[in-house]
């Protein structure tokens, strides 16, 4: 995990943010200096339902990187974000904040090594992330991290990124009510109990599905970004790891750094990753649309889609979608409902394992 961290965390898809505020008669505001950024544009979006993002305002970059974007009522709690060009910057607020100063270039936007007050949480994030791209965090220092932060999207930011075993939903566990004392409505605490009882439940994701261990894996066919159909079965004689997942998919966002970090690892010993994304429009939503609506939104989820290969850094070249999201025919040959699903696929074609995530590079060893 080094670069663009913000984008692991930011695009939960059960990242959703309601609730209210009161008015404040001060509003709020966003100033900063981002010295490399003159005179560009900085804005303000609200991460809401479905990874969506609401405008909150935005402003013009001087010539000496400054900016100043306001608001006349003050934020409600949850995750914004600050994006200038495409560089993104966590603003993580309790809904009492209507100060808050940045200072920094763009490419502290991806280290997150930017000056931030006014927004207490952001910063919370912000050092114990840092901890964890420096690999200086152990388990114990993830925990103490989490039960100090003071902002609880902060606590459950840091503890979906670092703690990820069964023996952690305590911890998950005491965030949710954290969150529900402060939003009690929100619709983001259900998405959090379901991730809750998967962690507490793994052995159930090695079954369930079309798809079995010890089953042939079914051949993909499917176009890359380009249009160059590449096919699963063309890897035959490497360990593969299939992983279905999207660009609005937050776990399978925060999920990627550690495929990242396996796939470097052991790439040039055999293994190597097939990525079908599940980004596009699905039937449903194209019969309400025009030709020239389904053309653009089909366009504007390619671009999500090879955007986010970037900024996660997935190397690999095997990337492919018939961008139709959960109408995938591959999904629905794997039995595919909700992501991220993968499939660890030995030497032979078969499948060796179903859904490894925190053991991926265990089971990975078993065959490579």
């Amino acid at each position: 995990m080094r670069k663009n961290v913000f984008f692991y965390f930011l695009a939960f898809a059960i990242t959703m943010i309601v609730g209210c505020a009161a008015m404040s008669p001060n509003g709020f505001t966003i100033s900063g200096e981002i010295k490399d950024a003159a005179n560009m544009e900085a804005s303000l979006d609200r991460l809401a339902m479905n990874n969506q993002s609401i405008p909150v305002g935005k402003a013009a970059i001087d010539g000496q990187g400054k900016f100043k974007i306001a608001t006349e009522e003050i934020l409600k709690p949850g995750v914004y974000k600050l994006t200038i060009g495409s560089k993104i910057a966590p603003v993580i607020v309790d809904g009492k904040e209507n100060d808050v100063k940045i200072k920094g270039t763009l490419a502290s936007f991806d280290d997150l090594s930017f000056e931030i007050t006014g927004a207490k949480g952001t910063a919370e994030f912000q050092d114990a992330i840092r901890k964890v791209m420096e690999k200086t965090m152990d388990d114990a220092a993830a925990k103490k991290a989490v039960e100090s932060a003071t902002n609880p999207y902060a606590a459950m930011q840091i503890a979906m990124i670092t703690l990820r075993k069964p023996t952690d939903a305590p911890v998950h566990t005491a965030v949710l009510e954290r969150l529900r004392q402060l939003d009690p409505t929100s619709d983001f605490i259900g998405g959090y109990q379901s991730m809750i009882a998967q962690l507490t439940a793994p052995q159930q994701q090695q079954g369930g599905g079309l798809i079995s261990v010890g089953q042939q894996a079914p051949d993909i066919a499917l176009p890359d970004p380009e249009g160059k159909v590449i096919s699963l079965s063309s890897l035959k004689g490497k360990v593969v790891l299939l992983d279905f997942w999207a660009s609005w998919c937050g776990p399978c966002r925060m999920a990627n750094p550690h495929v990242v970090e396996v796939y470097n690892k052991y790439k040039d010993k055999g293994f190597t990753v097939y990525s079908v994304s599940l980004d596009g429009v699905d039937d449903r939503n194209k019969a309400q649309m025009t030709s020239e609506q389904y053309q653009a939104q089909l366009e504007a989820s390619k671009t999500k889609w090879t955007q986010a290969i970037t900024q996660d850094k997935l190397a690999w070249s095997n990337h492919v979608s018939d961008l139709k999201k959960w109408g995938s025919s591959a999904a629905q040959l794997y039995g595919v409902n909700s992501i991220p699903r993968t499939f660890l696929i030995g030497k032979d074609g078969k499948v060796v394992a179903v859904n490894p995530r925190t053991n991926l590079e265990e089971e990975l060893l078993k065959v490579l």
